[in-house]
Parts: structure tokens; C-alpha cells; sequence
């Protein structure tokens, strides 16, 4: 029996499930939210920030002036601050405590983040065309019940210095990442959603990460050494992306069989990784012992 909580996939909600199963049911099943995480934040105002450059281009041909891109990130930041509660819910780690130091991380979080949606404006946008801009789609695949929805950042070309203003180039999805470190090939998980994407629509597939270093740095695969962040269609690559999403898709029609919606499901304990940036990991039964046993020298203390 199919889940009847779900009427659609994403991507996210098929990654989070590979990732921890438990976390997807308490987050798509139970709807039980968390307070999100500083980088989720800052991505998100990032991400806001350099789509409304891109739509603005996508009518006038033209980017919007440097100081347009940074006030819409700060003012994004700052609303999506506000709507989650204010600078106190927002997850700045371990180590930041308290609304005195969650305020300075949220000032430098602010100040970091407009260097860094800068350095995109500067050094890649120019030469970049959009012709789609937050693209919805829906793509239905054979032995899956509900259709898989997204959206794709954007579709567009490069206008190569050397080419003739009226050669035409070859339009390619772009993805965009703000991450703490260089990638030089995509993730795992970043390749099956560029698989979603291009059942959709069949064009190469790359990613362009910001990093957020000290001084920060813009990778694309034009660069030498990054051609791996580019992902090309293919009958083979269609082939595996498609078995993966069916394979997923019964491993939570099986969980959903075997547990229902309210009994915990499978969790990431063989990945701490995963667990240690989780939001439910206080009240989940995987971690019961641990945290249970911390009250208690808590109450005996």
C-alpha cells in the first residue's frame, strides 16, 4: 500500500530518505519540523539574491548593479531569519550558545554572505544568459505511483568571448551550491538530482559552487581541473537514475508497510556523519541512550 501522507516525491525528500529514513518520516510523514541551520540560511538568501539577478536578465538582458544583488541578500537573510523564529532558533552549531553570541554569528553570517553572492555577480554572471529561471517541473516514471517534482535554478548558455554575438550556444542546466569546502566531481546525492532534472529536460547538467572560505572562491566547470562538475546525458546515466528512484521509492512504500507512520523507522546510525547535523537527533530512539543518559547525570549533578 502506497502512503497516502505522499502525493509526490522530490528530490530532497528521495535524498533525506537514502540519508535516514527515520529523519524522512518525521519530516514528510509526521510534518515535524526543525530549526534550521545556519547554512540552510545563508544558501537560501544566496540562492534569492543571484535568481533575482537572473530574472531581471532574463527580460532585459542585463544584470542588476552589484548593490541591488547584495540588499536583496540582506534583506533576504534577514527575513528568513524572522520567519523561523528569530536569530535565537537558528542552529549555529555547537559551539555558539546563547543569544549574545547567535547575534554576532548571525552579523557575520551576513557580512560573509555578501562577499560571497559579490564574488558570483562579478565573476560569473556577466557571461551568463538565462532562458528559464526557477523552472517548476513534474516527471512521472514508470513503476512509481506520484509523479516527482522540482525545480531547476536555471537554464541557459555561455556567451564565449570569442564567439560571434549571433553564434548560438548550448544551453546547459545550472545548479548551484554554497558549500565549506572545493569539489573537484559532484556528490553522490548531487548527481541523482541532476538525474530528476534531466528526465525533464535532457541537457548537460553542471554545478557552480561558492565557497565559503576566508576570501571566497567561485568553481565552475570552465575552470581547469573542475571539467568533472559537469554531468552529460546520457541512455545509461537515465537508465541507473531511473532505477534508483524506483529502488527508493519501495524501500518507503516497505517501511511505511512494516512500521506505519508513527513507529520509528530505519535510522542513519551507520553514518554518524549525518547525524551529527540533524535536528532530531536529540529525540530520536537510534540516540535514546545517549541523551537519556546525559539527563540523568544532569538531574544527578
Amino acid at each position: 500500500p502506497w502512503p497516502a501522507e505522499i502525493d509526490h516525491f522530490s528530490a530532497s525528500m528521495l535524498k533525506m530518505f537514502d540519508r535516514c529514513p527515520e529523519q524522512a518520516r518525521r519530516r514528510y510523514i509526521k510534518g515535524e519540523k526543525i530549526a534550521p541551520g545556519a547554512a540552510l540560511i545563508q544558501g537560501r538568501a544566496d540562492h534569492a539574491a543571484i535568481e533575482h539577478n537572473f530574472k531581471r536578465k532574463l527580460d532585459t538582458g542585463e544584470d542588476v548593479s552589484v548593490s541591488d544583488v547584495q540588499f536583496v541578500f540582506a534583506e533576504q537573510l534577514d527575513a528568513e531569519i524572522e520567519e523561523n523564529g528569530g536569530v535565537t532558533e537558528i542552529d549555529f552549531g555547537k559551539k555558539v550558545k546563547g543569544k549574545t553570541e547567535k547575534r554576532k554569528a548571525a552579523g557575520a553570517m551576513k557580512d560573509s554572505g555578501v562577499k560571497l553572492v559579490t564574488a558570483y555577480r562579478v565573476q560569473e554572471c556577466p557571461s551568463f544568459y538565462p532562458t528559464e529561471v526557477e523552472e517548476m517541473f513534474e516527471v512521472n516514471v514508470p513503476g512509481i505511483p506520484v509523479p516527482i517534482n522540482g525545480r531547476i535554478d536555471v537554464v541557459g548558455y555561455r556567451q564565449v568571448a570569442f564567439a560571434a554575438p549571433d553564434e548560438k550556444q548550448p544551453l546547459r542546466i545550472v545548479d548551484r551550491k554554497t558549500t565549506n569546502r572545493s569539489f573537484k566531481v559532484p556528490e553522490r546525492d548531487w548527481r541523482v538530482q541532476a538525474g530528476i532534472y534531466m528526465l525533464h529536460r535532457w541537457l548537460p547538467h553542471e554545478w557552480h559552487l561558492s565557497v565559503k572560505t576566508k576570501e571566497p572562491k567561485i568553481i565552475t566547470p570552465d575552470q581547469h581541473e573542475m571539467e568533472g562538475l559537469v554531468l552529460k546525458p546520457s541512455p545509461l546515466l537515465k537508465r541507473q537514475t531511473t532505477m534508483k528512484l524506483r529502488h527508493l521509492a519501495r524501500a518507503f512504500a516497505t517501511m511505511y508497510a512494516a512500521f506505519g507512520p508513527d513507529e520509528p523507522w530505519d535510522g542513519a546510525i551507520l553514518h554518524q556523519f549525518a547525524c551529527d547535523y540533524c535536528g532530531f537527533r536529540s529525540s530520536c530512539p537510534w540516540w535514546f541512550t545517549e541523551y537519556n543518559l546525559a539527563s540523568r547525570k544532569a538531574v544527578v549533578a
